[in-house]
């Protein structure tokens, strides 16, 4: 492979040259289609949002790639959801500067590459070349985590700015969608939690009055010929009173 330069592969300025007509009628329907999706299979949701893309913009392939943070401080990004021939992809990760998403990101903006892998490393050696590719920044609570790739492997249609809109609109429901369904899915866990916690604060109030009664007993049972019985019992019989005092001391905790 020749050496080349940034500038050899990035054309993001001739989308503004090619002809696009816009298609809201299209776009309306792909909404639906989400929206759906998002209704009765959520856990489906990024999956449809590829597979309307790729069919929306006439894009061989449709992945999407998203910043994983390694706990020796490094990056890469992790392909979350793939469609068409580069679906072999999905689940494998790519170096963090040798792929375009670094770029987009740093930019954040819509960027259009031709025959990528001529610079980048990571996609030198696809099994399904990149002719083009058009990475839209993925925005999350606006901050940036990732992208979105439409890719063409064969000549034909160009991608244009239409594609762009249409891409950044289907990917903005998808991802005010997740993000809800997570802060849902938090709540949820959240009212369990509580609702454990406080069969937990019965119970330790409910065991305090036995134990009592029980420490009690062993007292009045405390000489020498029970000394060895009595001894056994009263470890055991603190260790639960550490434990209730445990329960009792966290849900003290999480009221204040």
């Amino acid at each position: 492979m020749q050496p080349c330069d940034l500038d050899d592969v990035l054309i993001t300025g001739t989308l503004a040259r090619r002809f696009c007509r816009p298609r809201p009628q299209d776009e309306n329907l792909a909404l639906q289609r989400l929206m759906q999706c998002f209704a009765h299979r959520p856990e489906h949701l990024v999956q449809e949002l590829v597979d309307l893309c790729r069919e929306l913009c006439r894009a061989d392939s449709v992945g999407i790639t998203m910043v994983e943070n390694l706990p020796d401080g490094k990056k890469l990004y992790r392909w979350t959801a793939t469609s068409g021939p580069v679906d072999y992809l999905r689940g494998h990760a790519i170096e963090w500067d040798r792929n375009p998403c670094a770029l987009v990101i740093s930019r954040g903006a819509p960027q259009l590459f031709h025959r990528p892998s001529r610079f980048y490393r990571g996609l030198y050696g696809l099994p399904a070349i990149i002719l083009e590719a058009l990475v839209v920044p993925w925005e999350e609570d606006g901050k940036i985590t990732g992208a979105i790739w439409l890719m063409a492997h064969r000549q034909g249609p160009k991608f244009t700015q239409e594609d762009v809109r249409l891409t950044r609109s289907l990917m903005t429901f998808s991802s005010l969608a997740m993000n809800m369904e997570r802060k849902e899915k938090i709540k949820r866990e959240l009212e369990s939690y509580r609702s454990a916690a406080a069969v937990a604060n019965q119970l330790a109030h409910e065991l305090n009055n036995p134990l009592q009664a029980l420490t009690n007993t062993l007292m009045l049972l405390d000489n020498e010929r029970n000394a060895k019985v009595i001894r056994v019992a009263r470890q055991q019989l603190d260790r639960i009173i550490s434990l209730v005092k445990t329960i009792l001391d966290l849900q003290t905790r999480n009221a204040t």
